[in-house]
């Protein structure tokens, strides 16, 4: 039988042990499942190539290593608890090193040509997928201006609400002028809009702010990733400081982007990570 013929028979063969995506044990994201089984491919595809090397060849100790180095920094990403850049940059260093153990074994005739090309070629898919996962999560660790915009807001309300509580008079001596305090302590020209619905509107609008929002779908998530069929009461439980509406727009906005799916109506809907 041809050698064609049996890397086609191979490729047959083995077609069922592909690991099959799961976005709980992928964090949810495609890229990272792309990016191990790349990583993994790359493992199998040396060690078919330096198969028939002596054990006493030291290329093909350094190769296996190196490779096994990198499956091991590909699953200690996946299963950190959160997405560690310096997980990331460790792969990457790993990749380099077989990318050059690859170059000395075909320069030294250890490894074909064609072989070596094209493992060289998978490699630097591997260094791309790494580079495009790196930087998504980078950018989720810069700081959003409006942390500090927030908690500013927040002491010039508590400011003006003391300085009003003692009296208008007493803004001069607590250096608090008498414009920023809040508009639910004046009179207002909507008879029809309650004191209690102005205070519950400041707090949906702090509640809508970039990071708040960012925290309470990290932590949906999350909790979905632990377990799967999950009410809304699940989610008051563990994610504290949002009401229950602000909490069920957030779980019909990700239903609606695709992150999550929802089953039943009403106060007997279940939310789930789509399988």
């Amino acid at each position: 039988m041809s050698e064609f013929k049996k890397d086609n028979n191979y490729q047959k063969d083995n077609q069922s042990m592909g690991l099959v995506y799961d976005p709980i044990a992928f964090k949810g994201d495609y890229d990272i499942y792309i990016l191990y089984r790349r990583v993994e491919n790359v493992v199998a595809a040396l060690f078919l190539v330096t198969n028939e090397l002596p054990d006493t060849e030291i290329m093909k100790l350094s190769l296996r290593e190196s490779c096994l180095k990198c499956l091991n920094d590909s699953v200690s990403f996946i299963a950190s608890l959160k997405s560690e850049q310096h997980l990331l940059q460790i792969l990457s260093a790993h990749v380099l090193e077989l990318g050059s153990y690859l170059s000395m074994a075909y320069w030294s005739g250890i490894v074909s040509e064609m072989n070596s090309n094209v493992l060289q070629r998978e490699i630097s898919k591997v260094k791309d997928l790494i580079s495009k996962v790196s930087s998504r999560y980078a950018s989720k660790m810069v700081i959003d201006t409006t942390l500090f915009a927030d908690i500013d807001l927040q002491m010039k309300h508590h400011q003006a609400a003391v300085a009003a509580s003692q009296g208008f008079g007493s803004n001069r001596n607590t250096g608090v002028r008498e414009s920023v305090v809040p508009t639910y302590d004046k009179k207002v020209s909507r008879p029809d809009v309650t004191v209690q619905q102005r205070s519950q509107h400041t707090v949906e609008s702090q509640d809508n702010s970039p990071v708040k929002k960012s925290e309470r779908r990290e932590a949906i998530l999350a909790l979905l990733r632990q377990q799967n069929n999950l009410s809304i009461k699940d989610f008051l439980a563990v994610v504290k400081d949002y009401s229950e509406k602000t909490i069920q727009r957030e779980l019909l906005t990700l239903v609606e982007e695709g992150l999550i799916k929802k089953e039943g109506e009403r106060r007997w809907s279940t939310y789930s990570l789509p399988q």
